[in-house]
Formats: structure tokens, sequence, C-alpha cells
């Protein structure tokens, strides 16, 4: 169950090559099911270590890292950022289709933005330049979003809360007076923001018109590799970040070569994209990885595509993998795996992104 409240928000318009933006505060009440770890909270490195070993082993595969559930209410602050295209629209016009961007673990909502306005790994441009307008946003712990506690409150269920809450203030007209209801949203999720878009899919079908998931598969075997590159260090006691005042319960990698190895495809990106991606780079809560979880959507009744080519969710080999998705998804009446070639898991961070730009844009047009 998901309650929203009453709405303020914070304006600033900025002016852009293709598009132009209104960055919104958004105030949200949510009550939403949390899992209980079933594991002491970590008191150092040691701790988050010695954990990592535990979940990795083959022992502890038909183990669950959770006790049980209960539903939790939390207020939080969500920052967002509406964009629609500059060349004759406004953003209040009626009839908008509106697409909903929600980004990874390591990441915050400056993912589908990426090196600004005029950049080619852009992808915020290329759907106004394509006539769609966009709501992106800092998940929990992100950017300039609340951080809440990385045990209870980020992971999949209140994180699917928020998503909700927002979709229903931008669907209902009221996320901010001069944005209209739009006629048609599309949910686009990278990696953990496609499970959590995915889990939307799921339990609040009327909410979506569709749904893209890029840095993902329906396979979730893969995923420890992220989890013993990145060593789970305490962020809190890093040396590559500046987080000392945050609980230690939320983790990093150490250095840009852990940030490579799961997000990044040699050599189709630009060394200064690393170091970009590596000084940006967002604490993730210990309970974000153990519930990014790929479901099963049964009463999802709509269009979805799947692509990418990337360690955390293919084992560096996607091909074949993404079509296994079908399954996963036997209601829905258009499916489309599509594999991009020369990328990696942070599919906007490489050469060729534009390339799955137009396949996304191709998608929409036609559903």
């Amino acid at each position: 169950m998901m309650r929203t409240y009453a709405l303020a928000t914070t304006l600033f318009t900025s002016a852009v090559t293709a598009y132009r933006c209104i960055n919104l505060t958004v105030p949200l009440n949510i009550t939403a099911p949390s899992e209980t770890p079933a594991f002491a909270p970590f008191e150092s490195s040691l701790d988050s270590v010695q954990f990592l070993n535990n979940v990795t082993t083959w022992a502890y595969a038909a183990q669950s890292p959770f006790a049980g559930s209960r539903n939790i209410s939390i207020s939080v602050n969500i920052a967002a950022q509406y964009c629609y295209p500059s060349d004759g629209c406004s953003p209040g016009d009626e009839g908008q289709h509106v697409q909903v961007l929600t980004h990874d673990i390591g990441f915050d909502s400056s993912y589908w933005e990426f090196e600004g306005a005029d950049s080619e790994y852009n992808y915020i441009k290329a759907a106004t330049t394509a006539s769609f307008s966009t709501l992106s946003y800092d998940r929990l712990g992100t950017g300039h979003s609340t951080t809440t506690d990385p045990y209870t409150t980020q992971q999949l269920g209140p994180e699917t809360a928020v998503l909700v809450a927002l979709t229903s203030l931008l669907r209902r007209g009221t996320l901010h007076s001069s944005i209209h209801a739009p006629s048609h949203v599309v949910h686009i999720g990278h990696s953990f923001g496609s499970v959590i878009t995915s889990n939307l899919a799921e339990h609040y079908q009327s909410l979506t018109d569709g749904i893209v998931l890029t840095g993902y598969s329906t396979n979730s075997s893969f995923a420890t590799g992220f989890a013993i590159s990145s060593k789970f260090e305490v962020a809190a006691e890093s040396l590559s970040g500046n987080w000392y005042n945050r609980s230690k319960g939320f983790l990093t990698w150490p250095e840009k070569r852990a940030n490579q190895y799961s997000f990044l495809a040699w050599p189709y990106f630009s060394p200064d994209v690393l170091e970009l991606a590596e000084a940006s780079k967002q604490p993730f809560a210990v309970s974000e990885f153990l519930t990014a979880v790929p479901m099963l959507a049964p009463n999802y009744d709509g269009p979805i595509i799947s692509g990418a080519y990337d360690r955390i969710f293919c084992g560096n080999y996607c091909y074949g993998i993404l079509e296994a998705g079908k399954s996963f998804y036997p209601k829905a009446r258009t499916f489309r795996a599509y594999v991009q070639p020369n990328t990696g898991h942070g599919m906007n961070l490489h050469y060729n992104a534009t390339g799955f730009y137009a396949v996304i844009a191709d998608f929409k047009t036609n559903t």
C-alpha cells in the first residue's frame, strides 16, 4: 500500500540545445513491504567482507539473507527532473508521451544525462529530440534524494513504492502545476532500476503503458561477480569517496578498475568516461544488492524490450540469455530482446550508446 500527500516543489528551468527541464523536489510519504535482514548490521568492512564471503559461497545458496517481512512507513524527499522538447513544446502540453527513467546501483539520475546536456551519452537529449518527455529521479540514498536505512528501507519494496508514488502524481497531473497529465507513460529502467520497473509493472499494471529493461536479464546467477569485484567495502571507510557519515550498511567498490570490470567493456568506452563514472559513483545499500533479483511477472500484459551485453546479468555474454526471459512475461503482447554489441553493463557509457537509443525510440513509436 502506498500513500502520497501534499506536494511541494523547487522549480529551476534551464535551456539546452534540444530540451528544457524543470528540477523538482518531491516530498512523499510511503508505506511499503520491507524485508527484515537475518544478519547483524556491519560495524566495519571486516563484517561486510565476511558477509560477502558468506553470501557467495555454494553452501549459502539455499539460505535467505532475510528473516521475514513487514510493512514500513517513511517520509522522504525525492529529487526529480522533468524534461521536454524545447522546439514547439511546453511542459504543460497535454497528450505528452512521458518516459519515467530509473537508474542503477552505483549511479544517480545523471546516468541518463552522462557528461551533460550536449554529450553523446545523453539519453534524455535523444528522447526529447524524438518528441518524448522524460521524468528521471535520484533513487533513495543517491544524488539529492533522502538517504534512509540501508538494511530495511533502501531495498526493492520501498524503492518500488517511490516509483509508484511519482508515477501516480505524474499520471494525475499533480506532479507540478505546469505539467499536465500525460496520455502515455513508459517506464525505462537500468539494472536495479529495471528490477524496480518490472516490479511496478507486475503489481501496478494500470500505471504503465509499457516497460523497457536495459542492463538486465532474468538470470541473476552472475551477480556474484559484481559483489566480489566490489569487495563490499564499507563506503564510510572508503578512500574513494566522501561518505564518512553514512551508515556502514552502505557499500562501494574501492577503485576504478572494479568499476570497469562490472560496468564497462574495453575498448568500447573512453578512459575519460571511466574517470568520471568513478568520480561520480554513488554508494549502494546492502539490501539493494540482496533484493535486486529478477521476478516472474505473469500478470503484465504490455510491450517489453530488454537489451544489454554485460557481466552482471549475462556473465559477459548476453546472446541467448535475454531471449530466455520471455517466459517471465507470458502475457506480454510484445517481447523483443535486443543485444547491443560492444557494450558493457553501463550501456549509456559506451561509444555506441546511440544505437540502443534508436532501438528504444523505434519500440515506443510502434507501441
